[in-house]
């Protein structure tokens, strides 16, 4: 029931809970991880995938994201430091927050292609904090 909203208290929490949840999931799959390898020098960590550890400015877009004013996604990423097999998770730990309130980053992603700086200075201008 997508067209659903929370009334209740609780129903808010619940929806918070289940948003935090799915970005620190997702935000897991996009994250490279530190491994343990054996070598004949002895244990090193390896680096699989991108590290994400200096990314300074994450955006929220589209649907729950978009509109919850008094998320903070700052809880769910550093909470996904470790996966389900214990091997740390390469997310950004101090970044700046913004949301698309309008839900424009997709559309402007279309058209970022023919008109690159007018979709990229768009795209800043309509992010709020």
């Amino acid at each position: 029931h997508p067209g659903y909203l929370p009334r209740a208290d609780e129903e808010r929490v619940f929806d918070q809970l289940l948003a935090g949840i799915c970005v620190g999931y997702a935000a897991e799959r996009h994250a490279g991880k530190k491994v343990q390898v054996c070598t004949c020098a002895g244990n090193v960590d390896l680096q699989v995938g991108r590290d994400l550890n200096p990314i300074r400015k994450v955006i929220g877009t589209g649907g729950w994201l978009s509109r919850a004013n008094d998320f903070d996604i700052h809880h769910w990423l550093k909470y996904r430091d470790l996966d389900d097999d214990g091997k740390q998770v390469l997310l950004p730990s101090q970044f700046e927050y913004y949301r698309d309130t309008q839900g424009l980053l997709p559309l402007l992603a279309n058209v970022a292609r023919r008109f690159p700086k007018a979709a990229a200075q768009t795209s800043v201008q309509i992010l709020n904090k």
